[in-house]
């Protein structure tokens, strides 16, 4: 599955087409078929690195990239640079649903 990804640090720029677009929650907004598809036909095309592809729309950077649903995973951050972080858990307890992180 596609998601989009918010590459530059700091807040994000968007324009009227593009926020319109994602007026909706994480990760549904992320992964909207529109989003994507606006993205990859009005953006500029940059370069495609480590498995995904950068586009820039006005300033803003943003890049398409695949994930793998089958596993847990999240959209993390450092200082406003996303990225797709997987989630493996470990089940501790099965009777509380109690976990840990591995790793």
């Amino acid at each position: 599955m596609k998601v989009a990804l918010f590459i530059d640090y700091g807040p994000n720029v968007l324009n009227s087409k593009l926020k319109k677009l994602m007026n909706k929650p994480l990760p549904q907004a992320r992964v909207d078929v529109a989003v994507i598809h606006y993205i990859e036909t009005e953006g500029f095309e940059l370069c495609e690195s480590a498995g995904r592809t950068v586009y820039k729309i006005d300033s803003t950077y943003i890049a398409i990239q695949d994930v793998d649903i089958s596993r847990p995973w999240m959209i993390a951050d450092y200082d406003g640079s996303e990225f797709i972080q997987y989630v493996d858990v470990e089940l501790v307890d099965e009777q509380l649903n109690y976990c840990k992180l591995k790793g």
